[in-house]
């Protein structure tokens, strides 16, 4: 919901590297400001590696960033199902360079506040690794 974005624009000078960011939390956001294909969310679900990857490739290609982070999940209490239990988190990076995203799944047992701040936590790590293998 924007922490990330939060996180990084906390710093003086952010804006050097920080070029655009997106909070699209609907599926119709999605598809819409990520061009992420309907019918792959209704195939696979919003919170999923596919979907993920493909929020990666819209990021990238509408900001024409050189990195790109992405982060789909179910912070509860409410709103899992049986593909996607609440606490799951998928997140991931892209370099533009590369092609190759990087994603994970993971299952973050915390209040919905907790949860949160742990996939920030996890994916600014997760950038600052790909940032670091350069």
């Amino acid at each position: 919901g924007g922490m990330v974005a939060n996180r990084i624009t906390n710093i003086s000078g952010s804006s050097a590297v920080l070029t655009h960011g997106w909070v699209v939390y609907s599926n119709r956001a999605k598809t819409s400001e990520l061009n992420v294909p309907k019918d792959l969310i209704e195939t696979h679900g919003a919170v999923s590696e596919n979907t993920v990857e493909s929020m990666l490739n819209g990021a990238l290609e509408k900001s024409n960033a050189d990195i790109a982070l992405a982060i789909s999940g179910v912070a509860g209490p409410t709103g899992g199902s049986e593909r996607s239990p609440v606490g799951t988190c998928v997140q991931g990076v892209m370099s533009k360079q590369r092609g190759e995203a990087k994603i994970t799944t993971q299952k973050i047992s915390r209040n919905r506040l907790g949860f949160k701040e742990m996939a920030t936590q996890y994916a600014i790590k997760r950038l600052i690794d790909l940032v670091r293998e350069y």
